[in-house]
């Protein structure tokens, strides 16, 4: 249905389908109903367009092809040149920042159609930084390529960050019909155009290679990629996923393809509003077209050229060709410039495809209509106020939905509707469907309510309710209020101050331009504010939150839960301040508070910054400045940048990165933990802790000293090494150091202290230093180095192989040094070159570590075996230390005599062996020897007996066998097996195997002297503790608690759950269970299924939390009942209710009663008595039917977390005479963000503080 208000205050309802709803001029209530349904608050045709203004906004660009904005980034646009370079435009003046965003000039070819060609944002542009751009490489392909934004500039992106997603072969390396465009649509997949190839002119035959109708290549097609994944590790040209609901998945034709049959798709673009993709084809000799995108759409090339047949000899791939949805001949114009469904914020225009022709410069809109298409040539109105629109190579978008002409000469343009509007405030209701609902002029109220919808507010003061379901809601112009609803849903303030509440679901809110209001709600939420001071609050859930530099100081308020904060400061000259182990509020330094963040990225800026993480693994970076950044726990990122920075890794496993000059006088502390640096061209860095410089470190400046260690004792591993720029230097200084060398040429230097300097691999450098070192040279031709004469030392060869080489000066300055595969010991004056040297052996393997327990003298555990470097050498092995529960005979290591290896005293034992090469040099390694259980074993017979296990403390295996039994563990990890007949187990603490076998056997907890946490079919259960904790049952009917509080889940069978004394929480979970809670005040939920529950005594809960649909439920009469309450039994002794998730009717007995209704609209009647009612957020829309207010009386309203004081429960009650839960209703209405409390027959006047409680 089509339905228009025309003028005046007009209501239109759908009629159930997917319908089109205009209100025209009035204050219009419009109601969409099911389907899916596009929606105006005005007439598309009421505001006429009597002008578009064309204002001239950059120029003196160098071949433009393209122009786009990230949606969230109101304040910048981002130009493609033909020649490689993306450059940046301020969206309000136009000014293009002198560095260039990115520049590929050297990489590509610009030969005809080619050259960098197109550039797509990633959806969530802001957290990861990525970008995609089409290129012609320097071989003729297209290439897709993805890059991120600098972490230390927003305005630059890393070149480094590179990475090949797609290489696209063109027909014979062709330079002609490209096409380039390249955009993510509505699903969040990255679609991209290609052009068939073709090198012809217009008038000889197109499209040689009929690649239009030919579904075994790529190009002349639209594709479709998933590029957050790589299904293709092995092939380095396809970096991507292909969606498994792509059109020709598992049939004949290339996977990546969506739609074909296209010749030059130039430029595309999908309908922010309604999410149409429409595709602007290049003809040939005689027509340009555009088309609907459709997957697996066959738009004809080269069969067809726009409606006509152009070859009549080309076989057409499929049953059936997509006709466009507009063409013009070329009597009006020659090659189309496609463009953008215009969405700004003036409803002139709105929802009329903006195009253009490249040769005429021509401007078109078209609009889409009931009655048919209507296209409207704009020529001749638009006057830009400098410059002229002469070559219209492209249409660009904004955040705000503004549109951009590019003329190829070099200058941009922005198009601005001229209209008036005279819509007033509409009241507009989705209903159920994924609707499309625009607000237009006026203070709009727009409600999405079930599906996902898409909610734009554009002018005025809008309130927009996204309801149930993944929406989207924009604020567009003006003070606007969104409410997400429930669902995963997305939130755009636009302009003005906004406030945006996420409600409940995983929701993403920008608050974009203005002072904003970001509220996350429940939740894992992302905020940012982007423009003006912004307050974003979290809520709970694990949320992030984003605030950059220049968008004035925001309020960061993490909440509850484990909350992520970026917070990028770049070009700030401000010095800035945080601690994130600090508790409270915290002012950065320029304004900006920030409460409750667990994890941070932080990018500094040109001051001062100091900065600390907290526990978990934060990124900080310094940018300019003398900063200092400390990790704290948690495996951490620091970058210091340029300055004389402070860098303290703390705990965990941290990376520091140091770059070129900049780290000249950095001190760097990396803490505990196994860390690591990374080093681009660095100079002398002082370094402290590091005990892994490994697989990471990526590129050395070669000067002469790389690393430079603090006077203590430093371990630097340098042997994962990457890659090696000129000779590797690292001075230990003093201390007792160790230096392992990288697999290049190193130059090892170990200063004061004992050292021990190894060169491995590569012809490497070494001097010990004063003090007595160890200097192994490893592999290649090795150099060690002394400072003396050669006539002043001392070298005999050692026992155990190579050299001592003592100083026998005054002091000895070197020491006495152990040199190990060295070639070459060199002096101040001489060189002496050494003979071939005995090697010690280096490794020890052990082909057994595992023996019983009790296992007799000479049982084998393991045969030895050595690692020599020098071949054929001789080895004997012997214990490296005295042990009674270990000899060596020859290679094999057995159980010595007079062992007594007992599993439950140690569970392994440390045996260290030496092994010893013919000229005496030696190797020692320590096993850990593990012992295996033998358990201590009872077994009964066929009759009924009480069994325990023989020995307090060894772990049994108790066997009842037949008869029913009663068998009881000790403290260890027992197994009882009761067999036949119903059995009574007592594992105790431990944890215990409990197995009933046959028969109805219990689990008894009777005996434990604290409570116990049970899952009857996960002995993993995380809830678990006390004596239950690790126990394992199998065939156990019956569970008894102990006399303490307990939880104790049970399975899908039937089962019998008895919680005794304690406040008890029993859980059936599927089955015809039967739960009886004992003394204490207990809560029961039986789960699916008919199940049999009594409370006894004490003040307990009958739950039905988890049932799947809403219940009826009167205690007191146990009639009429519905759901899964009407399958159970329920026996007397429940004092109060928890009602489902659904819409419940739940009502007490006369006496004193607890109810909650949980989630959805809850119908809650307490009776005589003082009354609880508990309400949580998220509760929904609830009445009470008989409350009883005032002071002195005992029934009593308990908030969790809604209100803290009765002030704040006063402001948010108000008297309400209406129709609720379908009945007319006098009372009051309380209001909690979406959820409402209605109190029948009570007023404002009659509340009291007593008719309250906070939690």
């Amino acid at each position: 249905w089509m339905l228009s208000g025309l003028d005046g205050n007009d209501s239109l309802t759908g009629a159930g389908g997917n319908d089109r709803l205009y209100g025209g001029l009035g204050s219009d209530t419009l109601t969409g109903g099911a389907g899916n349904d596009l929606i105006y608050g005005y007439d598309l045709g009421g505001t006429q367009t009597s002008a578009i203004t064309a204002t001239r906004v950059a120029s003196g660009l160098s071949g433009p092809l393209f122009l786009t904005a990230p949606f969230s980034d109101p304040t910048r646009l981002f130009v493609v040149e033909k020649n490689g370079r993306i450059k940046i435009l301020d969206a309000a003046s136009g000014q293009a920042q002198s560095a260039l965003f990115l520049d590929v000039s050297t990489q590509i070819s610009t030969a005809s159609e080619s050259g960098l060609l197109g550039l797509a944002f990633d959806p969530n542009f802001q957290e990861s930084g990525y970008f995609y751009v089409s290129l012609s490489n320097l071989q003729g392909q297209t290439e897709i390529r993805r890059y991120q934004v600098s972490a230390t500039n927003p305005n630059q992106a890393d070149p480094a960050s590179a990475k090949l997603i797609m290489v696209i072969d063109q027909p014979n390396g062709a330079e002609g019909h490209k096409a380039g465009w390249i955009g993510f649509g509505p699903d969040g997949k990255l679609y991209i155009a290609t052009g068939d190839g073709s090198t012809t002119v217009d008038g000889q035959p197109g499209d040689t290679y009929n690649a239009g109708q030919n579904l075994n290549t790529l190009v002349a097609k639209i594709l479709r990629i998933d590029v957050s994944a790589d299904a293709y590790p092995a092939d380095p040209n396809r970096n991507y996923t292909v969606p498994t609901d792509n059109p020709f998945v598992n049939r004949d034709g290339a996977d990546e393809i969506w739609a074909y049959g296209l010749r030059n798709p130039w430029r595309d673009s999908f309908d922010r509003g309604t999410g149409d993709f429409y595709i602007a084809d290049v003809g040939h000799d005689h027509w340009e077209e555009i088309n609907l995108g459709t997957a697996g759409a066959n738009y004809g090339w080269k069969a067809y050229e726009g409606p006509d047949v152009y070859s009549p000899t080309t076989p057409v791939n499929g049953t059936s060709v997509t006709a466009p949805l507009y063409a013009y001949d070329h009597t009006v114009g020659n090659s189309i410039t496609g463009g953008y469904v215009y969405r700004g914020p003036s409803e002139a225009l709105q929802g009329q495809y903006v195009y253009g022709d490249f040769v005429t410069g021509k401007i078109w809109s078209l609009a889409r209509t009931e009655t048919g298409l209507v296209n409207t040539e704009w020529t001749t109105q638009i006057t830009p106020n400098v410059g002229t629109i002469n070559r219209i190579s492209s249409f660009g978008e904004d955040a705000q939905g503004n549109l951009y002409v590019v003329d190829f000469d070099g200058e941009v343009f922005r198009l601005t509707p001229q209209g008036t509007s005279v819509d007033q405030a509409d009241q507009v209701f989705g209903g159920a469907g994924d609707d499309s609902v625009f607000g237009g002029g006026g203070d709009d109220t727009l409600a999405g309510q079930d599906g996902n919808d898409r909610l734009y507010g554009q002018s005025g003061a809008d309130q927009i309710d996204g309801g149930a379901g993944n929406d989207l809601l924009s604020g567009g112009g003006g003070t606007d209020t969104l409410s997400g609803g429930a669902g995963l849903d997305t939130l755009y303030g636009g302009e003005g101050d906004d406030s945006l509440d996420g409600g409940i679901g995983d929701d993403r809110l920008e608050g974009q331009l203005g002072n904003d209001l970001l509220t996350g709600g429940d939740g894992n939420d992302f905020l940012t504010g982007l423009e003006g001071s912004d307050t974003m609050l979290g809520g709970a859930g694990n949320d992030q939150l984003y605030s950059f530099v220049g968008q004035g100081p925001d309020v960061i308020d993490g909440g509850a839960d484990t909350d992520y904060a970026l917070i990028s400061r770049t070009n700030l000259t401000t010095s800035l301040t945080l601690d994130l182990s600090l508790a409270g509020t915290q002012d950065l330094g320029d304004g900006t508070l920030v409460t409750s963040i667990e994890q941070l990225t932080y990018r500094g800026g040109l001051g001062v910054d100091r900065v600390s993480g907290g526990a978990l693994a934060d990124d900080l970076s310094g940018n300019a400045g003398n900063d200092s950044l400390s990790g704290q726990g948690g495996n951490d990122t620091l970058d210091g940048g340029a300055g004389v920075d402070t860098l303290l890794g703390g705990a965990g496993d941290d990376t520091i990165v140091v770059r070129g000059g900049e780290a000249l006088s950095d001190l760097i502390d990396a803490g505990t933990g196994t860390d690591t640096l990374k080093v681009d061209g660095a100079a002398d860095l002082t370094l402290s802790s590091f005990n892994a410089l490994t697989s990471s470190i990526e590129v050395w400046s070669g000067n002469n000293k790389g690393l430079v260690g603090t006077g203590g004792a430093n371990r630097f591993d340098l042997s994962g090494l990457t890659s090696v720029v000129g000779l590797l230097s690292v001075d230990a200084a003093g201390g007792n150091d160790t230096v392992i060398g990288s697999g290049s040429a190193d130059n090892l230097l170990g200063g004061a202290g004992t050292d021990s300097l190894s060169g491995g691999a590569g012809d490497d450098t070494l001097t010990g230093g004063a003090g007595n070192d160890t200097l192994d040279g490893g592999t290649g031709s090795d150099t060690i180095v002394f400072s003396g004469l050669k006539s002043e030392y001392s070298v005999k060869n050692r026992t155990g192989g190579g050299y001592l080489v003592q100083d026998l000066r005054t002091g000895s300055p070197d020491g006495t040094d152990v040199v190990l595969n060295a070639e070459v010991l060199r002096f101040s004056d001489a060189s002496l070159t050494l003979a071939s040297s005995n090697s010690s052996p280096t490794d020890i393997a052990l082909s057994g570590t595992q023996v019983s327990e009790n296992a007799s003298a000479g049982t084998l555990v393991g045969t030895l075996s050595g690692t020599d470097p020098d071949a054929g050498d001789s080895l004997t092995f012997a214990l490296a230390s005295p042990s009674s529960l270990f000899a060596i005979s020859g290679t094999s290591l057995f159980v010595a005599s007079g062992a007594v290896l007992d599993y439950e005293a140690a569970r392994s034992q440390s045996v260290a062996i030496k092994v010893t090469d013919a000229a005496g040099a030696s190797y020692t390694e320590s096993f850990s020897i593990s012992l295996t259980n033998q358990f201590v074993t009872m077994a009964g017979t066929a009759a009924a007996e009480a069994l325990s296990a023989p020995i307090p403390g060894e772990e049994a295996r108790v066997l009842g066998l037949d008869g029913n039994d009663t068998l009881t563990g000790t403290a260890g990890n027992d197994t009882l097996d009761g067999g036949n007949g119903a059995d009574l187990l007592v594992g105790g603490a431990g944890a215990d195997q409990l197995i009933g076998g046959a028969g109805s056997d219990t689990a008894d907890y009777g005996s434990a002297t604290a409570g116990i946490g049970l899952d009857m079919a996960d002995a993993a259960w995380a809830g678990a503790y006390g004596d239950a904790r690790g126990d394992g049952l199998t065939g156990i009917e019956r569970v008894n608690g102990s006399a303490y509080a307990d939880v104790i889940r049970g399975t899908s069978a039937a089962d019998v759950l008895s919680g005794n004394a304690g406040n008890d929480s029993l859980f059936g979970q599927d089955g015809a269970d039967t739960l009886t809670g004992g003394d204490g005040n207990d809560t029961i939920e039986g789960g699916a299924g008919a199940d049999n529950l009594n409370g006894q005594a004490g003040t307990d809960l009958i739950s039905y939390a988890s049932a799947t649909a809403g219940i009826t439920l009167d205690l007191a009469t146990l009639t009429g009942r519905t759901g899964e309450a009407a399958l159970d039994t329920i026996q007397v002794g429940f004092e109060g209710i928890i009602g489902t998730s659904f819409a419940d009717t739940l009502s007490g007995t006369t006496g004193i009663n607890v109810l909650e209704g949980g989630a959805g609209n809850d119908v809650l009647s307490g009776r005589a008595g003082a009354d609880t009612f508990v309400f949580r957020s998220g509760s929904g829309s609830d009445l009470i039917t008989d409350f009883t207010a005032g002071t002195g009386v005992n029934d009593i309203i308990e908030w969790h977390g809604q209100f803290t004081s009765f002030s704040g429960v006063q402001a948010a009650v108000s008297d309400y005479t209406g129709t609720v839960q379908g009945s007319a209703f006098t009372g009051v209405k309380i209001v909690s963000g979406t959820d409402e409390l209605f109190l029948q027959n009570v007023t404002k006047a009659m509340l009291a503080a007593d008719d309250f409680a906070y939690l």
